[in-house]
């Protein structure tokens, strides 16, 4: 299921035909009067380094409340990201104590992030971010420090072409 919000436009409306045609299910996505969301990825090609340009229309933000809590709790599985901070970590919150599964994605330490992280059971971050968030120098022991602080149940950092690390409860 995808939840989230679309522009009426025709990316919108491409956007949400595409998610029908591959099964998901779109009950609970939202059309709104916006432009629909969109992003560029430059790619580096001898690196792989990755620069991404967005455009999102403030339109298209979740607010608490905006989603019936029966869409969170209902979920086997509830993945997030860090946009509309408030309305995931409420989502996170509420799938959690129903059992659900949650799993974040995240890059940034930005404002709220750290109280989501308290409803997430795994984490999958991108490189330098559990130093950033830890204030650890290394990135085991960041990774290890976030783990614990959070209650992750596996705690991961992508290392690109190195690979990633992973610390679960035991080891």
């Amino acid at each position: 299921r995808y939840v989230g919000r679309f522009g009426d436009d025709e990316l919108g409306r491409f956007g949400i035909a595409s998610l029908e045609q591959e099964g998901v299910d779109t009950s609970a996505a939202q059309t709104v009067e916006a432009r629909t969301r969109s992003a560029i990825v430059l790619v580096d090609g001898p690196t792989g380094d990755r620069t991404v340009l967005w455009d999102r229309d403030p339109a298209l933000a979740l607010r608490a409340g905006d989603v019936a809590d029966e869409v969170w709790r209902s979920a086997r599985v509830l993945h997030v990201d860090c946009e509309d901070i408030s309305a995931v970590t409420g989502a996170a919150k509420l799938a959690r104590a129903d059992g659900v599964l949650t799993v974040i994605d995240v890059e940034a330490v930005l404002p709220g992030v750290p109280a989501l992280l308290r409803y997430i059971d795994v984490i999958v971050a991108s490189e330098g971010f559990p130093e950033r968030l830890t204030g650890h120098k290394d990135t085991g022991s960041a990774l290890a420090a976030m783990a614990r602080e959070y209650g992750a149940a596996v705690a991961f950092v992508t290392l690109g072409s190195s690979g990633s690390l992973g610390k679960g409860q035991g080891g």
